[in-house]
């Protein structure tokens, strides 16, 4: 398990990870599985940093059964959904590792994700999470016990030892802590940021690319025709007149307001995935509470939702 803290690398460690088993043992599938809005960060770190070839898997099932069939590549890139409808057909391709990304989606193991990712049964794998505890020691045994299930006694067992109860049998704290990180200190590398803060660069810039719904991409396209129609006459004209290009101004600003929210656009409905996508980074970033977080959008209309995003989860 890497848990090292947000921006730390630990995309960087599991790819040299695979990358180093690769060379000194001769493994010859790596199957990276990861939330839909990282799967080509993924795909783009790989080819940056390696020479190895690298596929993303996506489609209907008939689509994706071609590539179980038929693909060759080291890396095979998927998403937690898929592997809850295909883990027989994972285990079938026979791969020596499987890196689990943002691993707090098996936190939960009463979930349909986090059962089929534990019936995957590749003999290595590496686990990546900023935040191996949130809010319960049953998150970070769940976590723990599809890397390796018998590290920590029964959870059972674990709970009566380590919680701290009132009266009425509520929960209110955890003791002896430290005698579980010594269970977890061989499997797991835990890094924080002010410790390692002087090796690190002064800024660093993390493209993320997030998917848009249906919606989202029907008003997208609409516009992008406009623009089309519009750029075709300028090329046909060699100019367009100031109402032109003021239309195309408009249109393409349409188009990018579009990508993240349907809202900025119409005030009524909602269409997005950036603002969970970046829920999901403020969750783990604040984590520790002497974090700060400045969130700019060049759309008023979309800072309006984060704000309310944030008012709901009670972030100040």
């Amino acid at each position: 398990m890497i848990a090292d803290d947000l921006g730390l690398g630990k995309t960087i460690h599991a790819i040299a990870t695979a990358e180093l088993l690769k060379k000194e043992i001769g493994i010859s599938r790596t199957i990276i599985i990861c939330p839909t809005s990282l799967k080509y960060q993924w795909k783009a770190e790989i080819e940056k940093f390696t020479d190895s070839s690298v596929l993303v898997l996506e489609g209907n099932p008939l689509k994706r059964e071609k590539i179980y069939n038929t693909y060759d590549s080291f890396y095979l890139i998927l998403t937690y959904n898929i592997v809850s409808r295909d883990w027989g057909k994972l285990n079938a391709l026979d791969a020596d590792l499987v890196i689990l990304d943002e691993a707090q989606r098996i936190k939960n193991w009463e979930t349909k994700i986090a059962k089929s990712v534990k019936k995957l049964t590749m003999p290595n794998c590496v686990v990546l999470t900023g935040t191996p505890l949130e809010n319960k020691l049953e998150e970070l045994y769940s976590i723990v016990q599809f890397i390796n299930p018998y590290i920590l006694s029964p959870l059972f067992g674990l709970l009566d030892k380590h919680q701290i109860k009132e009266g009425n049998g509520k929960v209110v704290g955890y003791k002896g802590l430290s005698e579980i990180s010594k269970k977890l200190k061989p499997l797991m590398i835990r890094r924080i940021k002010k410790k390692v803060i002087k090796q690190m660069p002064e800024r660093q810039d993390k493209i993320l690319f997030v998917p848009m719904t249906k919606m989202q991409k029907k008003i997208h396209d609409e516009y992008k025709d406009q623009v089309a129609q519009l750029v075709n006459k300028w090329q046909r004209y060699g100019f367009l007149k100031e109402k032109d290009r003021q239309k195309l101004m408009i249109f393409m600003n349409m188009m990018r307001m579009s990508c993240d929210s349907n809202y900025i656009i119409d005030l009524q409905t909602r269409h997005d995935t950036k603002i969970e996508e970046l829920m999901d980074i403020l969750e783990e970033k604040l984590e520790d509470p002497r974090e700060k977080v400045v969130v700019f959008s060049q759309w008023k209309r979309m800072t309006h939702l984060v704000e309310l995003e944030l008012e709901e989860k009670g972030i100040g």
